[in-house]
């Protein structure tokens, strides 16, 4: 307390002192990468860092739970000696292998330089047939396209091949790009198994949660009851 009252602890103050940090944590592992300031270190844009003192980190195969090379996307799992042991009252809930691994839920890669990135969250993941399909890869995509405004991706249910994806999009005021344009900009670019196969709609707005992000729940209650041929 007494530091607090003679110095400013604000977080502006600590801000403009230490400048804006970016790192990956977990609940159950804190923090999982160094924190990074483009300030003081090499900065690479969308990385997390890399692993934080006495902590490994691999990617696995999310089919096979085989370790995966560099710059190859997966199941991102962590051990070290910071990993919680249980939670107060209810024991451990969270998925930790025999060998003390931890698998986070975050879907991502490393680079050569063991920089992490995350790319999405599994549960958030579209599978089409036995192939995982990031919504957050597509939507980024899309966003490079000049008529695209906002947009949300989301797997919408197929009798055979598990999902197809889709977008929702709002248009930029005077373009009239199609969806099959939009279509064709995305299997132009990205892999076999990214197509938006389901389709694009266009919509006025995309809702969001209360943190700003796609309020991917809405879009999935939209689709619910939809069934691909």
């Amino acid at each position: 307390r007494d530091v607090i009252n003679e110095y400013n602890t604000s977080s502006q103050a600590l801000l403009k002192a230490q400048g804006v940090y970016k790192t990956h944590i977990n609940t159950e592992y804190v923090p999982i990468t160094h924190f990074i300031s483009a300030e003081r270190w090499d900065f690479t844009p969308g990385s997390m860092g890399q692993p934080s003192r006495n902590t490994e980190i691999k990617v696995v195969d999310t089919n096979t739970g085989h370790s995966l090379p560099v710059n190859t996307e997966g199941l991102i799992c962590v051990r070290g000696p910071k990993l919680f042991t249980e939670y107060l009252n209810i024991g451990s809930t969270y998925d930790i292998d025999s060998e003390g691994w931890l698998r986070t839920g975050d879907i991502g890669h490393y680079d050569e330089r063991h920089r992490l990135f995350i790319t999405d969250r599994i549960k958030e993941m579209i599978k089409w047939t036995t192939y995982p399909v990031s919504p957050t890869e597509l939507e980024l995509f899309l966003q490079t396209q000049p008529s695209v405004a906002e947009v949300a991706v989301i797997g919408v249910s197929h009798r055979t091949e598990t999902q197809w994806p889709r977008a929702y999009v709002v248009r930029r005021p005077g373009y009239t790009t199609t969806g099959q344009e939009l279509c064709q900009y995305v299997s132009d670019s990205l892999g076999f198994e990214k197509r938006l196969r389901a389709g694009v709609v266009f919509v006025d707005h995309i809702p969001r949660t209360n943190i700003s992000k796609v309020d991917r729940k809405y879009f999935k209650q939209l689709v619910a009851n939809e069934l691909l041929d």
